[in-house]
């Protein structure tokens, strides 16, 4: 299995100089998840240009048909998005029960520049979901997230390797699968109210298989490998912002780009900054091997 390590490395940039630092928004490719649904050829053209540069894309999650209502859905992340300013507004006490009685995939995880709450997918129960949050629309999110994503992964899959490689992986994907997939409700501090210095990350890459997030204000970031700058993708209210993990660049042997991101703030001084996120893993014991 192919793993690409976190960068540390951090650089503080002075205030004045933040605005002249500030990446541009670039446009992304958009794939409707419905027509997507329907095997329609243009939007599957439109997910491998996409997965093969830059690795980052819209998926829009409007609309609906007989496989897919997306107005539920959204509805739903929207009502999670709401839920988790609320858990994340809590006391820090109350907010450090969920890290002290949840094991370590799970719970509250404090950072001095952001917090989360993580919940696995193969191991989702009820009474770890705090009462601060509804676990009804989690649970909902989880499994229609999983859903999305592993489609993501069946479309993609003829285009990788031979017929035993593709069979194999869509095969790791598994609805009854074991694995480290899982939601992420994360929120990022506003750096003035923690009077600390800006702190501009130089990004990392997801470990997973893919990765999905729902963000109402700008938060994300990668490495435009044409420019050799940062670029900031604007968010949409209706769609998802989709990117390759390593596993699955790996899997396809570079054809499909691992991009560079950062998420959080794109300018000093702005408020918390919050994100849903879901984390699609392949089986425990089954990771790409490249070959």
């Amino acid at each position: 299995m192919t793993t690409v390590s976190t960068v540390t490395t951090t650089i503080i940039l002075e205030a004045d100089t933040l605005e002249a630092e500030k990446p541009q928004p670039v446009p992304l490719e958009t794939v409707k998840y419905t027509d997507l649904l329907e095997k329609d050829a243009l939007e599957t053209s439109k997910l491998l240009r996409s997965c093969q540069s830059p690795g980052f894309f819209y998926l829009d999650v409007s609309g609906a048909n007989s496989y897919f209502n997306g107005d539920a859905y959204l509805d739903n992340i929207r009502s999670l998005s709401h839920q988790q300013e609320e858990y994340f507004s809590l006391p820090f006490h109350a907010k450090m029960k969920d890290y002290l009685e949840f094991s370590a995939e799970r719970g509250y995880r404090y950072s001095p520049d952001s917090e989360a709450f993580d919940v696995p997918y193969s191991s989702f129960h009820e009474e770890n979901i705090p009462s601060s949050l509804d676990a009804l629309p989690i649970y909902f999110m989880m499994a229609h997230t999983h859903a999305i994503a592993t489609t993501l992964i069946r479309s993609l899959s003829p285009f990788i390797g031979n017929e035993d490689g593709r069979k194999r992986i869509t095969s790791m994907h598994d609805e009854n699968d074991v694995s480290r997939s899982g939601l992420r409700l994360e929120n990022f501090q506003d750096m003035e109210k923690e009077k600390q210095d800006y702190l501009y990350s130089p990004g990392c890459t997801d470990g997973g298989s893919i990765s999905l997030r729902y963000c109402e204000e700008a938060m994300i970031e990668y490495l435009d490998a044409e420019t050799g700058g940062w670029a900031y993708i604007e968010p949409r209210r209706d769609c998802l912002v989709v990117n390759v993990g390593d596993l699955l660049r790996a899997a396809s042997q570079g054809q499909f780009q691992a991009p560079l991101h950062r998420v959080g703030h794109p300018v000093a001084g702005v408020q918390d900054r919050r994100c849903v996120t879901y984390h699609l893993w392949p089986a425990d014991g089954r990771g790409w091997s490249g070959r």
